[in-house]
């Protein structure tokens, strides 16, 4: 309330006044809610004296100044760093945490284990596709072989007819001339 930082007052307390209690602060507070000592931390006076009974004023001022800088270095407001501290075995919000972070891991394995079946899953059925789809080109080149090998065949029956029609042709002119020599020959 006086515009300073707690860990200031609370060194006043200790040194200028031989304060014995323990004072609990916001970052005090929330370091002894976090471990479970405390359900609710914003009833400060009421903390205060409970966590300080039994304790001398070197031991409070002992504890503030621990507690204190455990809650700026470890157990930060926004990102406690769970995995280095100490009093994790303790820490029923530590415990929730990893329990938290442990089921967002196995939630982003379930989630990219189905991207990738997902993924398989696609590239089975673009296989599929340009297999199906190189199999019809394959048929359309035998079509298109076959029309050809049709067409020379016809082309070449077609030839063939044609010089089996010259070939008639040659031999009834044959025919007409020894015939006309014949007759020729008779005359003579």
């Amino acid at each position: 309330k006086l515009g300073l930082p707690s860990p200031v007052i609370a060194d006043f307390l200790f040194s200028a006044l031989s304060y014995g209690k323990l004072p609990v602060d916001e970052l005090v507070g929330r370091l002894l809610q976090r471990l479970g000592f405390v359900s609710n931390k914003l009833d400060f006076p009421k903390l205060e004296k409970t966590v300080s009974d039994g304790l001398t004023a070197r031991e409070a001022a002992t504890a503030y100044r621990i507690l204190e800088s455990h809650a700026h270095q470890i157990c930060t407001e926004r990102d406690p760093s769970c995995s280095r501290c100490l009093l994790f075995n303790e820490c029923p919000e530590g415990h929730a945490r990893k329990a938290a972070a442990e089921q967002a891991v196995i939630e982003a394995e379930k989630a990219a284990e189905a991207a990738r079946a997902a993924v398989r899953e696609e590239a089975l059925r673009l296989k599929l596709e340009a297999e199906k789809a190189k199999k019809a080109e394959a048929d359309k080149a035998k079509k298109a072989e076959a029309l050809k090998k049709a067409e020379a065949e016809k082309a070449k029956r077609a030839e063939a007819a044609k010089k089996a029609q010259a070939l008639k042709k040659a031999e009834a002119l044959r025919k007409a001339e020894a015939a006309k020599k014949a007759a020729a020959a008779k005359k003579a």
